[in-house]
């Protein structure tokens, strides 16, 4: 879970912005999985309070986004695709991504968001009793 809010401006010189300390946290992200878990399968996900379809002067992913050999988000059809799949229904945006490593492109089958607010009487119930976010699901498969 990456620092929330913010304006949607990255601001280089003041280390307090939100924007600025969670591109510094994808930029520590990249450097572990790097460091750590070079040819391994790994997925990283979770709510990472950004968007993936930032300008690239403001988009904090980009170390990832650049490095689409090694690394890929996998919902990318969800953030470039329609807001009534976006998984922050209410801001509305799509904050909740999934990011593989390379060892993992081939089994990627599909990502979605789940709709949990059907499963409950209203959006309302949802939000007040789980969260104010939806789940983002991957399938991955496997011989």
């Amino acid at each position: 879970h990456y620092k929330c809010c913010g304006d949607g401006i990255i601001n280089y010189s003041n280390s307090s912005d939100e924007e600025y300390r969670r591109l510094k946290s994808i930029q520590m992200t990249k450097t572990f999985l790097d460091t750590f878990y070079t040819h391994k399968s790994v997925v990283v996900l979770g709510d990472m309070n950004d968007e993936l379809d930032d300008n690239a002067y403001d988009n904090v992913f980009l170390d990832f986004i650049y490095n689409p050999n090694q690394y890929t988000f996998t919902d990318y059809n969800i953030a470039w695709g329609n807001s009534e799949n976006w998984s922050y229904p209410t801001w509305p945006s799509h904050l909740d991504h999934i990011l593989i490593t390379n060892e993992l492109f081939n089994n990627h089958d599909t990502t979605y968001t789940i709709l949990a607010e059907n499963y409950f009487s209203s959006w309302a119930e949802y939000e007040n009793l789980i969260s104010d976010h939806r789940p983002v699901g991957i399938r991955l498969k496997f011989e």
